[in-house]
């Protein structure tokens, strides 16, 4: 079973993240201080004392860090990827991974990315908003026509109903306007810091084409699946040239999702923030609550014929009662609607009880343990 994993991009930082497995493995503490930065890496992703953690400057570093040190301790375990991707900035954690950067190398490339990233910026009143079920070509029509006021564009093509805009605010906002009147159940606006993957980060474009000219690119080892295309690279492809491509275009999360079933893959590990605990009961949630639901109906039926097979055993033995004596009263409390009613919450809690007991030992287990399991 073919087995992708898959690395977190911008926004999934907190505060703590990595402190668990820093104190827990040599290895990803190794991998986690590899790189030479201006700031104190520990202090702002353990800690962040000075609320700094998510200034994009401060955010892409971090996460990176945090996932060169996960994949050390996957690889000091024997852990290997059958193919690799990951969200925008987890496209440098995904190429670490691969053997294309060094750890060291690729945390002090995230560390220039998001400094470029937030000087281009500078100066731009920006917006960005998730728009719900609108299939791509209506949304970008929208986006075309609110173009007037200025760069908007689909940023992330993120699932089957869900994609993120992205620009100058006005432009934003006219094409969510025209996005709901052409049928979007909802859009919803982002807090972002910048423009972040539009054209308006060409400059953070051509800065990183600059610094990749000094910096060397390793032998890719696993297969990376990009942003800017969605699926694998072409023999013609440079990487360089599709980081610098990535940064100021539009992210197709769900093509890359669907060519990973293409490439049949069935099992995919996202890099977690530090626990799995949350994780690993996200992941089996959808489990869970189908267990709970077929559960509740089989409780019923079971509770249904109970009551049925009591109500016609007590009027048998109600009937067969020496004279004198009164089986109402245990009648009434065997059939009463309350009584039914505590019995199927009892047996749909056990239920789901049951449902959730694997997702919380599998979130008991060592991250490899877990991976394995």
């Amino acid at each position: 079973m073919k087995l992708a994993i898959l690395y977190a991009g911008q926004g999934s930082q907190h505060p703590g993240m990595g402190k668990d497995l820093y104190e827990r493995y040599p290895a990803f503490r190794e991998a986690f201080n590899a790189a030479d930065l201006d700031f104190d890496l520990e202090s702002v992703c353990f800690d962040d004392p000075e609320g700094v953690l998510n200034l994009t400057q401060y955010t892409q570093p971090c996460m990176v860090a945090f996932a060169a040190g996960v994949t050390a301790v996957l690889k000091e375990n024997g852990v290997k990827a059958d193919d690799l991707a990951g969200l925008s900035l987890g496209e440098y954690s995904a190429l670490e991974a691969a053997g294309v950067f060094t750890a060291k190398q690729a945390v002090e490339l995230a560390a220039f990315r998001g400094k470029a990233m937030a000087d281009a910026a500078k100066g731009i009143e920006c917006g960005m908003t998730a728009v719900m079920n609108l299939d791509r070509d209506a949304l970008a029509k929208c986006c075309e026509e609110a173009s007037v006021l200025g760069c908007v564009q689909i940023c992330n093509y993120n699932c089957p109903g869900q994609l993120v805009i992205g620009g100058e605010k006005a432009a934003v906002e006219k094409a969510a306007e025209l996005a709901k009147a052409a049928g979007a159940r909802r859009c919803i606006p982002l807090k972002v810091s910048g423009p972040f993957h539009t054209k308006l980060m060409h400059p953070a474009g051509d800065a990183l084409a600059k610094r990749f000219a000094s910096e060397h690119f390793g032998e890719m080892e696993t297969p990376v699946l990009f942003n800017c295309l969605g699926h694998e690279k072409a023999d013609s492809d440079s990487i360089p040239a599709l980081l610098e491509k990535q940064v100021q275009s539009s992210v197709y999360m769900e093509d890359t999702l669907r060519r990973l079933g293409e490439l049949g893959v069935r099992r995919a590990f996202g890099a977690p923030k530090g626990s799995l605990i949350g994780q690993v009961l996200i992941e089996n949630f959808l489990y869970t609550l189908l267990g709970g639901l077929v559960g509740l109906l089989f409780s019923f039926l079971l509770v249904t014929f109970a009551s049925s097979w009591v109500f016609k055993f007590g009027k048998g033995f109600s009937e067969a009662a020496p004279d004198g004596v009164d089986v109402s009263l245990s009648m009434g409390m065997l059939l009463n609607p309350w009584v039914f009613l505590i019995a199927l919450c009892v047996c749909f809690l056990l239920n789901l009880m049951s449902a959730l007991w694997p997702a919380w030992r599998a979130s008991r287990r060592p991250i490899v343990d877990s991976l394995n399991a």
